[in-house]
């Protein structure tokens, strides 16, 4: 991702208009490629540094076979920037369709009411005992205190 190519159109924007990037940092679909940690940073110095802020999806976050996983954006945001978005449906459960996010109170809260006026909820069974398959510690690695 070429990030730095934004820096014209994000000067160009119209007041009233917003701007969000979206990335698949981590075994990106259909390339497989992982963005080094090193562009990680940049990326955060940047979207930071214009008031940019990301969706990390990293669905595929768990299926690095050859190495550990890179750390997520979140795990370096030290100012709410990144929304993460993780599943289940990739790696765990391919028909169990669950996803969660990880992002600041309000964006979560507003997240939960749109879904709840779209669907009514989730089937509880399933998505009340996803969370016994994850470490204790999952949300901490994410990102970290």
């Amino acid at each position: 991702m070429q990030f730095w190519k934004l820096k014209p159109q994000l000067k160009r924007k119209e007041p009233q208009s917003s701007s969000i990037l979206y990335t698949i940092p981590t075994n990106h679909n259909p390339t497989g490629i992982i963005m080094p940690e090193e562009r990680h940073k940049e990326l955060i110095e940047f979207c930071t540094a214009n008031r940019l802020p990301i969706i990390e999806d990293s669905a595929y976050q768990e299926l690095c076979y050859e190495s550990n996983p890179p750390r997520t954006l979140k795990s370096m945001d030290k100012n709410g920037m990144v929304i993460y978005l993780g599943s289940a449906s990739k790696s765990f459960v391919p028909g169990l369709r669950i996803g969660w996010i990880i992002a600041a109170e309000p964006i979560v809260q507003r997240l939960g009411d749109v879904k709840m006026q779209m669907d009514y909820g989730q089937v509880p069974f399933p998505s009340g005992h996803l969370p016994n398959f994850f470490p204790v510690d999952y949300i901490a690695i994410i990102c970290p205190p």
